[in-house]
């Protein structure tokens, strides 16, 4: 399937990435969604879905501090 990582970044350039990430979170989108009334899980499921693909749009590897980067910012 490959790592996440490399999903997200290939997700730029190639949106089918997306419905691998997708995959990879599916059981757990299922298994959230079993918490609610069964008329309710599909749109839930949906909705997950649609979050998922936003963050990984906004994901910037770049931007993304290293470790003592962050802990830098966090004292």
């Amino acid at each position: 399937m490959g790592c996440l990582y490399n999903l997200v970044k290939e997700a730029k350039s190639n949106k089918e990435a997306n419905g691998k990430i997708i995959k990879q979170f599916d059981a757990k989108i299922k298994k959230s969604s079993k918490m609610l009334a069964p008329k309710d899980r599909e749109d839930l499921e949906q909705e997950m879905k649609i979050q998922i693909i936003k963050i990984v749009d906004r994901f910037e590897e770049f931007q993304t501090p290293g470790f003592w980067e962050f802990m830098k910012k966090v004292k």
